[in-house]
């Protein structure tokens, strides 16, 4: 259980940090970003927005429930684009992105599998 929480501190922290990053980007974004973005990346992530965010709205986003494969959460959103892989304390993470129009983005990150931790940003 603490190495649970340990992840979830450890995941809020680095969103935490990179949150002032991207806000110096984008003044009018609301919520998180992936920590090692860099410019190409951004790019990659508009460019595929037409693809696999167009629609994100906070209903769909409420629809996500933590514990949730990636393939469910695909039901609900579409494909995302994979922010980044790691390993922290025996569990394998996954973040996944969708960005949407407006500026609009979800975030889900994935533990050994499992929906654990979710942000957004300019959801309507």
């Amino acid at each position: 259980m603490k190495n649970l929480l340990g992840l979830m501190v450890m995941v809020v922290v680095v969103l935490s940090c990179s949150f002032g990053k991207k806000e110096a980007t984008n003044s009018n974004s609301a919520a998180n970003s992936n920590s090692t973005a860099n410019s190409n990346t951004a790019t990659k992530t508009e460019a595929s927005t037409a693809t696999n965010g167009a629609g994100l709205t906070r209903a769909k986003y409420e629809q996500l429930q933590f514990g949730m494969t990636y393939d469910e959460v695909v039901k609900i959103l579409g494909p995302g684009e994979e922010a980044e892989s790691y390993t922290a304390n025996s569990a394998k993470v996954v973040k996944y992105k969708w960005a949407g129009d407006n500026n609009s983005r979800i975030t889900a990150t994935f533990s050994n599998g499992k929906l654990s931790f979710k942000t957004r940003a300019n959801l309507k």
